[in-house]
């Protein structure tokens, strides 16, 4: 996904369900392959960096990193 992409998306989930714009915004990430007890594990996204110059191992072409906590 790109960042244009997540911006058209949240953009028009804005405008359809306004209320929403101040909601938190959380990933469920399914862990059910790494461990038999753990059906899921809730992320909060609290914070971004933004690489736009890839000047960091990896990220020849930049990135966003989301950034949360469990």
């Amino acid at each position: 996904m790109t960042i244009k992409r997540l911006h058209q998306i949240l953009g028009n989930m804005i405008e359809s369900f306004p209320d929403c714009a101040d909601l938190p915004v959380r990933l469920n990430q399914d862990l059910s392959c790494y461990d038999a007890d753990a059906d899921n594990a809730n992320f909060w996204l609290t914070d971004l960096e933004l690489h736009s110059t890839g000047f960091s191992g990896y990220e020849v072409c930049g990135e966003l990193t989301l950034i949360g906590e469990e």
